[in-house]
């Protein structure tokens, strides 16, 4: 019988009847001495016989300590930098990314929102019931926010707002806002948790900020709020009072 090496590296016997077959063919009798003189060819064309691909070594307490101390060695290794005058600069803490905008109000055309202070006990409690509905497993970034990320290198982590929506007590409710032309209605979330952000080379200490659609189960757009900004010079003008808190 004749054998043949398929696209996956694999001997297989050739079924050509008609057809010609132009692959380059071994007779034998079964397939393990097809396989056998299959490397013997190899080892004529190229001058050695291949190895099979050696299995990397098991995990082991050793080795996974070996790689923490690498990781924490790397770690210590940080890059000193100097301003003219001499003085250190300090590297920044956080691990997140965020860029600040201040005064910049966007408004946003063919949405209507309520600010929570123009919220009544039973609006703020239907909000938080919905948010508690979400399914954060199947929680997704839009791909506004995907662009937003890449645009501004911005860090969203999905950790933290899973973990908001799931402890209704660590979510600060800033806004209800509804598309007229659709009608879905969305929620801006402000979470409790305060995280170190790098903004333009400096640590601020910042809460993330989300906008979350419960009917789509996904994140609108999100963006890095400085703890002690509260917003004192707020354009009431821009919300309505009167909207009706619906999903």
């Amino acid at each position: 019988m004749k054998y043949h090496e398929n696209i996956h590296g694999e001997m297989v016997e050739c079924r050509a009847d008609e057809r010609p077959c132009y692959k380059q063919h071994v007779t034998a009798d079964n397939l393990e001495e097809a396989q056998r003189r299959h490397e013997e060819v190899l080892a004529q064309e190229y001058g050695e016989i291949p190895n099979t691909t050696p299995k990397p070594p098991k995990p082991s307490p050793a080795m996974f300590a070996q790689r923490r101390a690498t990781v924490q060695q790397a770690i210590s290794k940080t890059v000193k930098a100097y301003r003219r005058d001499g003085t250190q600069v300090t590297p920044p803490r956080g691990r997140y990314r965020g860029s600040v905008k201040t005064g910049q109000v966007k408004r946003t055309r063919g949405q209507i929102k309520k600010h929570y202070t123009q919220m009544s006990e039973g609006e703020v409690a239907l909000i938080r019931e919905t948010l508690a509905r979400i399914d954060t497993e199947r929680l997704q970034k839009s791909f506004h926010l995907r662009e937003k990320e890449e645009r501004e290198g911005l860090t969203v982590p999905m950790g933290l707002i899973r973990s908001t929506l799931q402890q209704p007590g660590s979510a600060l409710i800033i806004e209800y806002n509804r598309n007229e032309r659709t009608g879905e209605a969305r929620v801006l979330v402000r979470t409790k948790r305060v995280r170190d952000v790098v903004i333009n080379g400096e640590s601020r200490r910042c809460q993330l900020c989300f906008v979350v659609s419960p009917v789509l189960g996904r994140v609108q757009t999100a963006y890095w709020n400085v703890a002690s900004d509260r917003h004192r010079y707020l354009d009431m003008t821009r919300y309505d009072e009167g909207l009706q808190v619906t999903f």
